[in-house]
């Protein structure tokens, strides 16, 4: 991208930046994060372009302070705005395989509740609670100490 208003409007799915990182040979460095008005101030106080070291957003746009003095490659971190599923054909990649269970199991007794269907909404949960017991019990961690373990501990908050 030629400026930095450009890598944002690039980004199609932007739900919001995390972290934007300026690349030096082959190494990235991590650029601060500072809110609009720090930059009208950093840039009332001092306007020589140099390497950038700070950035915010604004109504869509990627500023930096100070302004570059060259052309740098920027990577830009952010994460994803999600998209609605209308049709059945719709796409659900971006849940990852091990949650679509309990995806779909909370949404159903959400909207069972919501439809007023009581049984609807009992059977949701215990199918919500089944996956969720087969997620934890099979890659969670499994708890090492029993609550009287927990109560002896000269750690436990008293």
């Amino acid at each position: 991208y030629d400026t930095p208003s450009e890598a944002l409007n690039g980004i199609t799915d932007l739900a919001y930046v995390d972290a934007v990182r300026i690349e030096f040979g082959s190494s990235y460095e991590t650029l601060d994060w500072c809110d609009l008005q720090d930059l009208r101030d950093k840039e009332h106080t001092d306007r020589t372009p140099g390497c950038p070291q700070f950035w915010p957003d604004a109504a869509g746009q990627l500023r930096f302070w100070p302004s570059p003095d060259k052309a740098y490659t920027v990577t830009v971190d952010y994460f994803r705005s999600m998209t609605d599923l209308a049709v059945d054909a719709d796409v659900d990649s971006d849940i990852p395989p091990a949650f679509k269970a309990l995806v779909k199991w909370k949404a159903a007794e959400i909207l069972s509740f919501r439809l007023r269907d009581p049984n609807a909404r009992a059977d949701a949960a215990a199918m919500y609670a089944a996956a969720l017991r087969r997620k934890v019990g099979g890659e969670a961690f499994a708890q090492r100490q029993t609550s009287r373990q927990v109560g002896r501990s000269p750690h436990r908050y008293r």
